[in-house]
């Protein structure tokens, strides 16, 4: 099984000067990560990064994004302290050369590239990647951001995002792109975290590092119920809740069960049981309430009523297919119902109720129940249909959703009776 490949994206911006006169360059911060441990650094990304490692979650990757006036010349801090030295000792020039473009704003891509090439000689097993982007306060730059984030990231990778540095509007920007590349890419998870340097209790305090974990389940449940909403599939909302195995193969059940017309009453009265005693969050007993109003129906609905729920919601999302196959079905099982056919799950019943309902239904709602068989037909079997009325619904949506609502409302009907 292949490792899930790992990235860390930061944003780099221009940097704090000391203010101690006996110490040159960039104020140094200690910040304190989430499991108490400490790390001090001019650049916080250089300490992010050596926190991931310590846990065992060392990223393949590094996307490094900013501007001509970034503090590109303090990436040398991520080295170990006697790599630093050599480094000054080697390349000295360079890193003049890079200090001196920031301060005058004209730090370019082509300086950049030279300065990652060297930076990448003393990190090892890391893939740099140094990207004057500029600040995102125009559309162009903000499509170079994507670019470059979008090539950073790989199929199915687990992302890192640092939104410590940087404008305020480009980590805000990063968080939707990173949206988009889950569905894009397919990335497993993408955390956010924040060296929040205003936030430390005192003058020698360390920062607090956030980790902005509720980002990441946001998103998955904003996935979940994106998923629910354009398609019906409810089984992704059971992922967003602390259930047990077995709970969440029961959901699955019920959403197979619903998807090929079977019953699963019982068992979706299960799933309500556990639901109405689930002690959650508030996010998460969001998604429990829709899960539980999506499986109501097993209190009240008969199989007809929910056929044409469903019906009416395939219909709504252009799924013109099932949206028929289920109106017809909704129309045989109410007329097993009626006339006593049989098990409504047997062709036989649905049969015999089909000629119960062509038999004893008055003539103008016959006609519909024909011209809804016909069009379910010629859909089912792409054939273009005899009548004119069909041959224009195969044509026309509208055309279509007129003789839709034709049997929604025989099935009404139906139900009076």
């Amino acid at each position: 099984m292949r490792e899930v490949a790992r990235v860390a994206v930061s944003f780099i911006g221009v940097g704090r000067l000391s203010e101690d006169p006996s110490k040159r360059g960039y104020l140094r911060t200690v910040y304190q990560f989430p499991d108490g441990s400490r790390e001090e650094a001019t650049f916080f990304g250089a300490a992010f990064l050596r926190w991931l490692e310590r846990k065992n979650l060392k990223p393949q990757r590094w996307l490094v994004m900013g501007t001509s006036r970034s503090m590109w010349d303090a990436l040398y801090g991520v080295l170990p302290s006697e790599a630093q030295e050599r480094l000054l000792d080697e390349n000295g020039d360079l890193w003049q050369e890079v200090f001196q473009a920031k301060e005058e704003g004209k730090a370019n891509q082509a300086i950049i590239d030279r300065w990652e090439a060297v930076l990448r000689g003393y990190l090892h097993n890391l893939d740099l990647r140094l990207r004057v982007v500029g600040a995102a306060e125009s559309e162009d730059s903000q499509m170079r951001m994507w670019q470059e984030l979008a090539s950073a990231v790989e199929e199915g990778a687990r992302v890192f995002l640092d939104i410590t540095h940087g404008f305020r509007h480009q980590p805000a920007l990063a968080a939707f792109m990173m949206i988009f590349l889950r569905w894009l890419k397919g990335i497993e998870d993408f955390e956010l975290f924040y060296g929040a340097f205003e936030m430390a209790k005192g003058k020698d305090a360390p920062c607090p590092v956030i980790h902005l974990s509720l980002c990441n389940l946001l998103a998955r449940a904003a996935e979940a119920m994106a998923i629910f909403r354009t398609t019906g599939n409810f089984a992704p909302l059971a992922d967003i809740l602390p259930l047990d195995r077995k709970v969440k193969e029961k959901v699955m059940e019920v959403a197979y069960a619903e998807e090929t017309n079977q019953q699963a009453r019982s068992t979706a009265k299960e799933v309500l049981r556990t639901l109405d005693n689930l002690e959650v969050d508030p996010v998460r007993a969001a998604v429990a309430d829709v899960l539980r109003e999506t499986l109501e129906w097993a209190k009240q609905e008969g199989l007809s009523q929910r056929m044409m729920r469903k019906a009416k919601f395939a219909l709504e999302h252009g799924q013109y297919l099932k949206a028929i196959i289920l109106l017809y079905e909704a129309l045989l099982v109410k007329g097993c119902q009626l006339y006593r056919t049989g098990d409504s799950m047997t062709w036989k019943a649905r049969r015999a109720a089909l000629q119960c309902l062509k038999e004893r239904l008055q003539p103008e709602d016959v006609k519909v129940l024909c011209r809804i068989e016909s069009l379910r037909n010629a859909v089912v079997h792409g054939g273009r249909g005899q009548k004119a009325e069909i041959q224009q619904a195969l044509r026309s949506s509208s055309a279509f959703e007129r003789i839709f609502k034709e049997g929604e409302r025989l099935l009404a009907r139906l139900k009076e009776g």
